[in-house]
């Protein structure tokens, strides 16, 4: 294969992450605003093709005020880092309060210039009961945004709201990053090979790579990492902590408390369990 046709392959790792934002932000809604017309009484009221334009237009607005108030909530609450689950309950739940009057705007839109005759009951409906309309409509806004939001981050690796650690350097896009079948190098960019890993650390649901002076956050789980590593010359020293052999500089004790200092200056705790392992094999 020449150079020139590899170069030339359209779809890429950017392209892919491309489409997953367009799914994200509009084949999901549209696809929950053609069920809702479909399993709701609007398409008896404007039939099918005005439910399906009316729905749309509202799913796809309120899916993007959605992400504004989420992202407002995720910004405003940095400091405190909360979990994914609580940012995205209080944005959507902001985003329900901001959707109410657009909604009932649309309704009487349509209501007086749909062109068939029950087109008006679409304001008798919200009438009815809005207390119990609003909880419900709420409810269901929380159930598909959180659905929605974890599906991506934690299934497609499309970092939905994420706080990554101040000090990781920005990665550079264009360099021609080595891939291999191994799930942990996949999931890394700067490094190219298991040798090139001189420290992992767990951090809650991502782990901390780092080697060849970089440092990668990533979503996977230190237990699947070690996995990836078992071929490789390092061992486990801390619940959280994998370290490189060739990598340790020399150990430091202070008084029962033992650490690992790596080449590049980083202190490794060692758990107790394993003082005796590390102070043989160092």
């Amino acid at each position: 294969m020449s150079v020139e046709k590899t170069e030339s392959k359209p779809f890429t790792f950017q392209s892919r992450r491309d489409m997953r934002g367009f799914s994200f932000f509009v084949v999901i809604p549209l696809a929950l605003a053609a069920f809702t017309a479909t399993e709701t009484g609007y398409n008896r009221t404007l039939g099918y093709s005005g439910a399906i334009i009316y729905i749309s237009f509202i799913a796809l607005v309120s899916w993007w005020i959605a992400e504004l108030t989420t992202k407002l909530v995720w910004v405003s609450v940095r400091a405190y880092r909360p979990p994914l689950w609580i940012i995205c309950s209080v944005g959507v739940t902001l985003a329900c309060v901001l959707v109410v009057p657009l909604v009932s705007q649309v309704s009487y839109l349509f209501a007086e210039y749909w062109p068939t005759e029950r087109a008006s009951e679409l304001l008798n409906h919200a009438a009815t009961n809005p207390v119990s309309e609003g909880l419900m409509q709420t409810a269901r806004a929380v159930i598909f945004w959180l659905t929605s939001n974890y599906a991506f981050d934690r299934l497609l690796n499309y970092p939905r709201f994420r706080y990554e650690t101040q000090d990781l350097p920005q990665q550079n896009p264009s360099i021609d990053y080595i891939k291999s079948e191994n799930e942990l190098l996949r999931r890394l960019q700067s490094i190219s090979s298991l040798d090139e890993i001189d420290h992992v650390k767990a951090e809650e649901h991502y782990t901390c790579v780092s080697g060849k002076g970089q440092h990668e956050l990533i979503h996977y789980r230190f237990g699947l990492a070690l996995k990836d590593l078992a071929g490789e010359e390092g061992f486990k020293v801390h619940r959280s902590h994998w370290v490189r052999k060739s990598a340790v500089f020399k150990t430091v004790e202070t008084g029962s408390k033992l650490h690992i200092e790596l080449r590049n200056g980083t202190l490794v705790p060692v758990s107790r369990p394993n003082h005796s392992l590390i102070r043989q094999v160092l």
